[in-house]
């Protein structure tokens, strides 16, 4: 990754919420496999300085592309939003998957804290990559996620993704 770009990623996420894919792919030799990194945030901002950039650029020094994922947050993180989000940045990399080198069948998805939810909810099916009519990822990187969206949540997280006063199916529905 060239300091210019990672210099446009960081101006790209100080952008007001919203959707955006920052783009860390490897383009010489052969297709390379992928993760898609998910930062979290608690749902609240997305903590792309510390939970992403730094991440892609480790695994580009390891020989993987990278994408790291600015989610729909705050008011507008709430359930399925931040999941639509991860479809559709997996979809423009599958859909731009010979521009940017990588190979579809071999990718992961990584997320922390926040992200680490939002991951592991789409690796694990029902409302995730089945729902999406996605592949599902290969390998699930959870860096101390937020597993559940009961009783024991991180409380911010969980007003954000599922509002107030969530519904008992909602909210066992939503844990990972």
């Amino acid at each position: 990754m060239k300091l210019e770009e990672m210099l446009q990623a960081v101006k790209d996420f100080w952008l007001p919420n919203h959707y955006h894919l920052a783009e860390f792919p490897l383009l010489n030799g052969d297709k390379k496999p992928f993760a898609l990194i998910l930062p979290g945030g608690g749902y609240k901002m997305v903590c792309s300085f510390a939970e992403g950039l730094p991440y892609a650029k480790a695994l580009n020094e390891k020989g993987y592309a990278a994408f790291v994922l600015k989610y729909r947050t705050d008011k507008k993180a709430k359930y399925p939003a931040p999941l639509d989000d991860v479809a559709t940045a997996l979809k423009y990399i599958f859909d731009n998957a010979d521009r940017l080198n990588v190979d579809v069948t071999n990718y992961a998805i990584w997320g922390s804290s926040a992200g680490g939810h939002l991951a592991g909810c789409f690796s694990s099916g029902e409302i995730g990559y089945k729902k999406y009519h996605l592949p599902k990822p290969c390998v699930a990187v959870l860096s101390y996620p937020v597993v559940t969206m009961g009783s024991l949540t991180h409380e911010g997280s969980q007003k954000y993704f599922l509002g107030k006063n969530p519904s008992v199916e909602i909210i066992k529905k939503s844990k990972c």
